[in-house]
């Protein structure tokens, strides 16, 4: 907070808040890019991995995550009233075991 309100921000020592010129930014063929990528392999298209493999494997890690919840959820509804969810348990056994099989 001290850097965004800093009276002089040309005296803060913080990357984050760096201080450009028109100069800086005339240097650099008036790109906006001003090095904030440090790695440059993050900027190479080339070595991305298939979009369609990674929206595959967000999806399946989301799945994986709502079968979570829905395991607490199962629980704690168990936990409030044992009698009336009680098949919830024995789904989450099978939810259960399914996570062991894919993890491995």
């Amino acid at each position: 907070m001290k850097a965004y309100t800093a009276e002089d921000r040309h005296q803060v020592d913080d990357e984050r808040w760096n201080v450009f010129t028109r100069a800086d930014i005339a240097k650099k063929g008036d790109s906006l890019d001003i090095g904030l990528i440090a790695d440059e392999s993050l900027s190479v298209y080339d070595n991305l991995p298939d979009p369609i493999d990674s929206a595959e494997e967000a999806v399946e890690k989301l799945e994986l995550a709502i079968s979570l919840l829905n395991e607490v959820i199962a629980e704690l509804k168990a936990a409030e009233h044992p009698t009336r969810y009680e098949p919830a348990k024995t789904e989450m056994l099978h939810v259960a075991e399914r996570l062991e099989v894919s993890e491995r």
